[in-house]
């Protein structure tokens, strides 16, 4: 029962570029679903990171972990050290499907190259008022539908070289930053084409879209209990059973 609870379990190990004696121990005792690599777990060589994945991948037993990191590109990238550029997904949104789609396969394929089997990527929401100071750049575009097609772009280069995608951050990022305070959706989301979450809803209905990050936010018109990230009203009612999702879900970052 403990490892299937370790198994909903995306972890961070520690902010070194080394693996802590006490994450071996788990990895071997209780292996969780998977780890993020965040900015501190980087080094400026390809070889020290991918030790660090390798070691990850020896102790780790039973089935394999996901290896997660947040390669949005542009103001959002963890191996801008070592990794070909990725533009800004704002500047992405006005260049042609053609161009981003190279972009996102040389990320995908330097992203496998090491090891990395998932990536928090891409933003599937529209720039919007109230959601411009929290993504800002890192947004495709404000229409709905360039959203999706550069969003189901980079889904589709991302899985070619075997790595998982993950949509997000749905319903939506609302009027602030999730990681420092709770933010508000404001605006009614009464079906599943309305502009907030259109693009999610086209990728679902076309099943280009296997995993989706559910955002820490207040959605009152969906749940005026719960954040999104833990509803029933909004991953099981909204997501799962009005919008006909069935792949995997996973929490931004608690």
């Amino acid at each position: 029962l403990e490892e299937l609870a370790a198994q909903t379990l995306i972890i961070s190990p520690s902010h070194d570029t080394k693996i802590s004696w006490s994450l071996l121990e788990w990895l071997h005792n209780t292996p969780p679903g998977g780890v993020i690599l965040l900015g501190g777990n980087i080094g400026k060589q390809t070889s020290e990171l991918r030790a660090f994945l390798r070691t990850l991948g020896y102790h780790s037993r039973g089935t394999p972990l996901f290896i997660a990191i947040d390669h949005e590109g542009g103001t959002v990238n963890r191996l801008r050290h070592i990794a070909p550029p990725l533009a800004n997904a704002s500047e992405l949104g006005r260049s042609s499907v053609a161009d981003a789609r190279q972009q996102f396969s040389t990320a995908a394929s330097f992203l496998s190259s090491l090891g990395i089997n998932m990536n928090f990527a891409p933003i599937m929401e529209p720039l919007l008022p109230e959601n411009q100071e929290f993504l800002r750049y890192r947004a495709f575009h404000s229409d709905p539908d360039i959203v999706y097609e550069m969003g189901s772009t980079m889904i589709s280069a991302m899985l070619e070289y075997g790595v998982l995608p993950v949509a997000k951050h749905f319903p939506g990022s609302g009027n602030g930053d999730p990681h420092y305070t709770l933010p508000l959706i404001q605006q009614p989301i009464n079906s599943p084409m309305d502009k907030l979450v259109r693009a999610f809803t086209l990728g679902i209905n076309n099943s280009t879209m296997p995993a989706l990050m559910a955002a820490h936010v207040s959605v009152p018109s969906l749940d005026r209990d719960y954040p999104a990230s833990i509803s029933q009203a909004v991953l099981s009612g909204f997501l799962r059973e009005q919008s006909g999702y069935q792949g995997l879900i996973i929490t931004d970052d608690i």
